[in-house]
C-alpha cells in the first residue's frame, strides 16, 4: 500500500489505517446493486462548528435512497431532524449561516455521516475529513452521489470507526494534537458555544495549527487514491493549496524544534516626509522571523478581547538611514509586529508595531491601528480564481509621535485569488497558488482634515504546510492632494527555511548577526578615504548549504554581479579574499571575509573588510575592518 499512497501530504499514520478505513473506490466505482435501507433511530441531531458555532446555517440531510431534508441551525449551532420516514445511513452537509464568535458570514461547507441506529451526528471540519477518508473521494462528490461503495461503508460501524481513528491519528502525528480523549468525532458531545468544551477547543486548535484545515480533505483524497480531480477554473484558494505537493527535491528532515520560519528580504526605498521632495533613496533589507501564529495569546485592546500573535522584522541595513522618528546609524534594529484577530481567528482586528534596537531595547517608536466600523477581510481560502472581494471600513490609528490624538483612516481593500503559478525561490521551484491584496487608504486628523493618501499592495505565493514561499509588497504615501510623494518602497521576501509540524524544510543553514567596525587604514590622511568605522554596526546574514559530508558547504552570496555559491569549510574556518567587488565612476570596492563556523555551539565569528580605491584627482585607498558576531537561526 505504501507505494501507492502519496506520503508527505497526510501523516503516514493516517494512511496506514486506510486499508480498513473505507469501503472502496468512491466516485469512480462501477455500478453497485442497490443496498437495502436500514432502520434508523427516528431522529438525528448534532452541532455544526468550525471552531465557532455556525448559527442560521442550512443543514441538508440525504438518506440511503437519495431523499433529502433541510433545516437551520439555532443560535448555538445545533440542528435536529425527524428521520422516522427515512432510510439510514445518512450523509449531511452544512453551509452558510454566521460564525457566532465573530459574527461574520460562514463560507465554509462541511460534511458528516450518520450510521444506522445513531441519533447524533456533528458536522465539523474534522467530520469532513472522516467523509473523505471513508469514501476516498471529495466530500462534495460523496454528497452528490451517495451510493455504491460509500453507502456500503457508511452502514458499517467498523469502517466508520476506522475512518475516525485515521483522522485522530492525523491530528496526533501531523498536527501534534491529541484528540483521542474526545473519541468518536461524529457522535461526541459538542457544545460549540461552551467556554471549555474539549471538542470545540480541539476544532480551534486544529485551525490554529493548520489554517486550511477545512480543505485538507483534498490532500487526504490525493494521498489515498494517488490523484484528485479539481476544477482549477472553479476551485477555491484553499482547495488549490491543499491539492499541491511540495517539490520532491525539497530537503526535509525530522526535528523536535518549535514551528518557526525565516525569510530574507530586500527592497528599494524613497522618502522625504517634509514635502520638499529632496528624497533619500536606496537599498534596504534584512530578515523576517515568523512563528505561524503559535505564540498567540488573548489580550484586551480598546476594551475588546482579541488574540495577539507576533512576528519580527529585522532591518540589517538601510542606505537611506531613515526610520520612523529619526535617522538611524546603528544597525540592525527590529520591529515586533503584533497582529490582532477575533478569538476564533476569523476576523482581523488590527495590528501594532514596536521598534527595538540591536540589544532588544525599546526604541520609543510604536504605531497601532484597530478597526472602528466594519471589518477587514476573512476567509481568504474561499476565494475562486479571478474573483475579487471588496470591502471598506474605518480604523483608528495611534502612534507615539501623534500630538493631536487619534487619526481616523478609511480603508478600501480588495483581495483576489489569481490562480496557479510556478515560482522560483531560494528553496527551489514551487507550484503555488497566487493571491493579491490591494488597499487604498485616506487619513483624517483629529480635526477631520484630510492629511494623507496611501496605497498598499501585497502578492503571495501560497503552498501547503509552509504558508507562503514568496511575498512582494509595495507601499506609497502622498499628501492630501495626492500629488506630493512622501514615501514609497518595494520589497521582496523569500523563504530561507522553516520548521513546521515536526519537520525541517530547506537545505540552507541561516546565520544572523552583527558586524562591528574596529579599525580603518588609509593611504592618505585627510583624503576621502580617511574616515573611521570604529563602533559602527550593521546586520548581516549568511546562507550556507551543507554538502552532506560534515566537512564542507556552499556559501550563497552576491559577488557584485550575480549570485555565487562559494565552497567553504563547514564547520571550520575559511578565508574569502575579494569574494565580492564592484566599480562605478572613480571608485572600486572589494570585500573579504574570514568565517569561523562552530556548528556545535551555533556560533559564527570572524572578520569582514571593505576596501575602497579611488582614482583620479582624489586618489586614495582605504580599508575598513569589522568583527563578526553571529549565531545560527535555522
Amino acid at each position: 500500500m505504501s507505494a501507492r499512497l502519496k506520503l508527505g501530504v497526510v501523516a503516514a499514520a493516517l494512511l496506514a489505517l486506510t486499508a480498513c478505513g473505507g469501503g472502496g473506490g468512491g466516485g469512480g466505482d462501477s455500478p453497485t446493486p442497490p443496498v437495502a435501507p436500514v432502520a434508523n433511530a427516528g431522529k438525528l441531531n448534532g452541532s455544526a462548528a468550525t471552531g465557532s458555532a455556525l448559527s442560521g446555517a442550512t443543514v441538508t440531510l440525504k438518506d440511503a435512497n437519495g431523499k433529502t431534508l433541510t433545516t437551520q441551525t439555532n443560535a448555538k449551532g445545533e440542528y435536529s431532524f425527524d428521520t422516522s420516514a427515512l432510510a439510514a445511513p445518512f450523509i449531511l452537509k452544512v453551509e452558510g449561516g454566521t460564525m457566532v464568535t465573530s459574527g461574520l458570514p460562514n463560507r465554509t461547507v462541511l460534511y458528516s455521516i450518520a450510521i444506522p441506529g445513531e441519533a447524533t451526528a456533528n458536522i465539523t471540519t474534522l467530520t469532513t475529513l472522516i467523509v473523505a477518508q471513508l469514501g476516498k473521494q471529495l466530500p462534495q462528490d460523496a454528497f452528490a452521489a451517495f451510493s455504491g461503495a460509500l453507502l456500503k461503508a457508511a452502514k458499517s460501524t467498523d469502517s466508520v470507526v476506522a475512518a475516525n481513528s485515521a483522522v485522530l491519528d492525523y491530528l496526533l502525528n501531523t498536527l501534534k494534537l491529541d484528540a483521542r480523549s474526545i473519541g468518536n468525532l461524529i457522535t461526541a458531545k459538542l457544545d460549540a458555544t461552551g467556554a471549555n468544551d474539549p471538542y470545540d477547543q480541539m476544532l480551534e486548535k486544529a485551525r490554529q495549527v493548520e489554517p486550511n484545515i477545512a480543505n485538507q480533505a483534498v490532500a487526504l483524497v490525493k494521498a489515498l487514491t494517488g490523484t484528485v480531480k479539481i476544477d482549477t477554473a472553479n476551485e477555491t484558494l484553499g482547495q488549490c493549496i491543499a491539492s499541491l505537493d511540495l517539490p520532491a527535491d525539497l530537503k526535509t528532515v525530522a526535528t523536535d524544534g518549535s514551528d518557526f520560519a525565516v525569510y530574507t528580504w530586500d527592497g528599494q526605498k524613497k522618502v522625504d516626509w517634509s514635502g520638499a521632495q529632496n528624497y533619500k533613496s536606496g537599498w534596504f533589507g534584512g530578515i523576517q522571523k515568523t512563528y505561524f501564529g503559535m505564540n498567540s495569546e488573548p489580550v484586551t485592546v480598546d476594551g475588546r478581547q482579541m488574540l495577539q500573535s507576533m512576528d519580527e522584522l529585522i532591518v540589517q541595513e538601510d542606505s537611506t538611514r531613515y526610520t520612523p522618528g529619526a535617522l538611524k546609524t546603528q544597525f540592525p534594529f527590529s520591529f515586533k509586529n503584533y497582529t490582532y484577530t477575533s478569538l476564533d481567528r476569523r476576523q482581523p482586528m488590527g495590528w501594532r508595531e514596536e521598534q527595538y534596537d540591536q540589544n532588544g531595547k525599546f526604541d520609543n517608536y510604536w504605531l497601532q491601528k484597530t478597526p472602528q466600523t466594519g471589518a477587514a477581510f476573512d476567509q481568504l481560502f474561499e476565494l475562486k480564481p479571478g474573483t475579487t472581494a471588496r470591502n471598506s471600513y474605518t480604523r483608528k490609528s495611534l502612534g507615539n509621535w501623534y500630538a493631536n490624538g487619534a487619526i481616523t483612516e478609511t480603508q478600501d481593500e480588495e483581495v483576489t485569488f489569481i490562480g496557479r503559478e510556478q515560482v522560483q525561490t531560494l528553496l527551489g521551484s514551487f507550484q503555488a497558488c497566487k493571491s493579491e491584496y490591494k488597499v487604498k487608504a485616506t487619513q483624517l486628523d483629529a480635526n477631520g482634515q484630510l492629511t494623507l493618501n496611501a496605497t498598499w499592495t501585497e502578492t503571495k505565493w501560497h503552498v501547503p504546510k509552509l504558508g507562503y514561499v514568496k511575498r512582494t509588497t509595495g507601499s506609497q504615501e502622498n499628501d492630501s492632494t495626492g500629488k506630493v510623494l512622501y514615501y514609497e518602497d518595494s520589497r521582496s521576501y523569500e523563504l530561507a527555511g522553516a520548521r513546521r509540524q515536526g519537520k525541517r524544510y530547506g537545505a540552507y543553514d541561516l546565520w544572523f548577526g552583527i558586524q562591528t567596525g574596529t579599525t580603518s587604514t588609509t593611504a592618505q590622511a585627510g583624503s576621502q578615504c580617511d574616515y573611521s568605522v570604529n563602533g559602527y554596526t550593521v546586520g548581516f546574514n549568511w546562507l550556507v548549504k551543507p554538502d552532506g559530508d560534515g566537512k564542507s558547504a556552499q556559501y550563497r552570496t552576491w559577488n557584485g554581479s550575480t549570485i555565487a555559491m562559494l565552497p567553504i569549510t563547514y564547520p571550520g574556518s575559511t578565508t574569502l579574499n575579494n569574494f565580492k567587488s564592484s566599480s562605478g565612476g572613480d571608485v572600486t570596492l572589494s570585500y573579504s571575509q574570514q568565517l569561523d563556523f562552530n556548528v556545535t555551539t551555533g556560533v559564527l565569528g570572524g572578520s569582514y573588510s571593505r576596501t575602497e580605491q579611488y582614482t583620479g584627482a582624489g586618489s586614495c585607498t582605504g580599508q575598513y575592518n569589522y568583527r563578526i558576531d553571529a549565531a545560527r537561526l535555522l
